[in-house]
């Protein structure tokens, strides 16, 4: 039985060197596509790029199938090519419509990279088709750096530092050294490690460790191999951002791909916010998510215009008298959080927006102990674990306009009051998952007392012309009673 599979294989083997040697393989072969999505929301984030051959009388050969078999002749290199001038003419195809600017996954294998012509190839064929060197991430695997050492530690830097993107692929797999040689800032976990965290708790501690390192090294995170909601919910409470696998479709044509995905891009739906009116309820507009209140005395009241609602938060002890949000609010790592504040008094400390994460908590306190609003990430993994933005404070008895973003590609955190940034920071840390979120509290001081309207939770960091243009709008509106200025 093993001699005949061995055998069968070698015959194999042999049929696709003879076909890939006389051509007929540039007539067979199929580049399709699979969606790369967005955890939190199933919505469509990327492209990754799957290689097969329809083989005459074998039917459908996957890459890990033949890749191999080409690898040993150098048939890989001039599969690379085909790969990218495919993929760049996709590009092209595919501009001015839902998907122009969508990033696609390339696998590229490290023989094709250590080609002296490589990277020259790689940027000829994208100007070509005026492809952007951001527009495609560049696939490795993990176990070629091993391999191949220093020359492609060279290659992948020589292109990072021309501006390309390059991901490493089925990482986990065999070492972590190469996170201290390459600034990579995608991982593509290798499929076996969420496939064995059925079998045994070990493994679910390898891959909850393993996201948890490649999140605190600023690294996106792909989880591949995904095939049921278990397995879903497992990654997205372990901060893994973007996922793979049959559970979100199998690979497909140009244009089955375009057809289905074409109205769930992340790009798109997360542009608008999610918008809690206080319209006497505390459901958001789109009534996709609705907050609980956890105390007996909070009423709605008018807000800053006429036709504005907002919450009346009565004040309280620890943890009396707030509103808890569905931590799937805060879905993306990146946010924008922009609503206007009325406090009845000076309240040293008091959250009036709390979120705490896996690694600490983000708090907005309209008066500090200081006399100063503050805008604070509490990062628990550091020693130097206050990260503060500062400003002049909510004065009490009147509406102030506040916004605090966070981008986490750039670890930039920025404060807005009344329309106008009055403070930016960088460095500041990615807390990873949100746990839960309170207004009008949080798990230290008193209540906060005083009026909340206009909350507009965004999916990423809002620009400081939007911020500015959105309060003078409101400065547009019938019966406003908010600031004149901005200060």
């Amino acid at each position: 039985m093993v001699y005949e599979e061995i055998r069968v294989q070698i015959e194999e083997e042999k049929r696709i060197k003879e076909r890939a040697f006389r051509g007929e393989i540039w007539h067979e072969l199929r580049l399709l596509y699979r969606p790369v999505v967005y955890i939190q929301t199933s919505d469509i984030y990327a492209v990754e790029t799957v290689l097969q051959w329809d083989f005459p009388e074998k039917g459908v050969f996957s890459e890990e199938k033949f890749m191999p078999v080409l690898k040993q002749y150098s048939i890989d290199i001039q599969l690379g090519r085909y790969v990218l001038e495919t993929v760049c003419a996709q590009k092209q195809r595919w501009r001015n419509t839902e998907f122009d600017k969508i990033e696609f996954y390339v696998r590229l294998t490290s023989r094709f990279l250590l080609q002296k012509d490589s990277i020259a190839v790689i940027a000829d064929c994208m100007e070509k088709y005026h492809v952007g060197y951001g527009e495609l991430q560049l696939c490795i695997e993990e176990n070629d750096f091993g391999e191949k050492g220093e020359k492609l530690y060279a290659a992948a830097q020589k292109l990072l530092d021309m501006g390309f993107k390059v991901a490493i692929n089925n990482f986990a797999s065999s070492s972590l050294y190469v996170l201290q040689r390459l600034p990579s800032q995608l991982l593509k976990l290798d499929a076996k490690l969420l496939a064995e965290t059925q079998y045994n708790k070990k493994s679910v501690y390898i891959l909850r460790n393993v996201i948890s390192l490649g999140r605190d090294l600023e690294c996106g995170i792909v989880a591949q191999g995904i095939e049921n909601t278990a397995q879903v919910k497992m990654l997205a409470s372990y901060g893994a951002q973007f996922g793979v696998g049959d559970f979100y479709g199998m690979p497909c044509d140009e244009s089955t791909f375009f057809e289905r995905y074409r109205d769930r891009l992340f790009l798109t739906h997360n542009l608008r916010p999610t918008c809690f009116q206080f319209a006497q309820q505390l459901t958001d507009e789109k009534g996709e998510y609705t907050g609980v209140f956890t105390g007996e005395e909070m009423t709605y009241t008018r807000g800053v215009y006429e036709g504005q609602s907002a919450l009346c938060f009565p004040g309280g002890k620890v943890g009396e008298n707030c509103v808890r949000l569905p931590r799937e609010v805060m879905y993306s790592d990146s946010y924008s959080i922009c609503f206007w504040v009325k406090p009845d008094r000076a309240q040293p400390w008091a959250s009036i927006v709390y979120i705490t994460y896996m690694d600490g908590f983000m708090s907005l306190m309209p008066n500090s102990g200081h006399g100063d609003l503050f805008f604070r990430i509490k990062d628990d993994r550091e020693p130097d674990e206050w990260h503060d933005l500062i400003c002049r404070p909510a004065v009490p008895g009147q509406w102030s306009y506040i916004c605090a973003t966070f981008d986490v590609v750039t670890h930039i955190g920025k404060l807005y009051f009344n329309g106008l940034m009055v403070g930016s920071m960088e460095n500041m840390p990615d807390l990873k998952v949100a746990d839960q979120i309170l207004l009008g509290g949080d798990e230290y001081q008193d209540s906060f007392a005083g009026r909340l309207a206009g909350l507009e939770i965004y999916h990423y960091a809002v620009s400081a012309e939007v911020i500015e243009e959105k309060f003078k709008a409101y400065q547009q509106m019938p019966s406003y009673e908010g600031p004149d200025g901005r200060k």
